[in-house]
């Protein structure tokens, strides 16, 4: 089985990705860690060319599970996905996890990718306005591909487990 799973930042997209690659035993990519080398002094951005190389390497796998924001880069693994899940959670929730995330690296002063700034919580923010014009885009895409069949749009976690144990199983 082939998964990508996308959303908004905050619609909980990464932890159910990791649970699934637990629970099942599949090989998971994060979108984030394929396109920033994290180091001890930050956040570095790959070059195309290796990024693309990680990521398609990643994609010759048997099994696998993806996860990111729609981005324009990093579509090959729909073309590849038996299924693709839109994870839509609530924009009340998303944002209620972003201000929790952020606050408890700030308080806890550490980070996961990037930095805990006031300019981390505003791009938070942005990502989350902009989502629906990006899965906008996206999703005509994705038509544009003919791969509407693989899209399935869930409210929440629960709803993408239950789907993917009936495809699984």
């Amino acid at each position: 089985m082939r998964i990508d799973i996308c959303g908004s930042v905050g619609s909980g997209k990464t932890t159910l990705a990791r649970q699934l690659s637990e629970e099942y035993q599949i090989p998971l990519c994060e979108k984030d860690e394929v396109v920033w080398r994290r180091e001890a002094d930050g956040d570095h951005k790959r070059a195309p060319k290796e990024r693309d190389q990680l990521f398609n390497e990643f994609l010759t796998q048997r099994h696998w599970i993806t996860e990111g924001t729609p981005r324009k880069i990093l579509r090959e693994s729909f073309q590849q996905a038996d299924l693709i899940i839109f994870l839509e959670t609530p924009v009340v929730i998303r944002l209620k996890r972003l201000f929790l995330r952020w606050y408890q690296q700030r308080r806890e002063k550490k980070t996961l990718g990037q930095a805990p700034t006031w300019k981390m919580l505003w791009a938070y923010l942005k990502w989350t306005r902009n989502y629906p014009r990006n899965r906008r885009i996206l999703l005509e895409w994705l038509a544009q591909q003919g791969l509407q069949e693989r899209i399935v749009m869930v409210k929440n976690s629960q709803a993408a487990q239950q789907l993917i144990e009936k495809n699984l199983l």
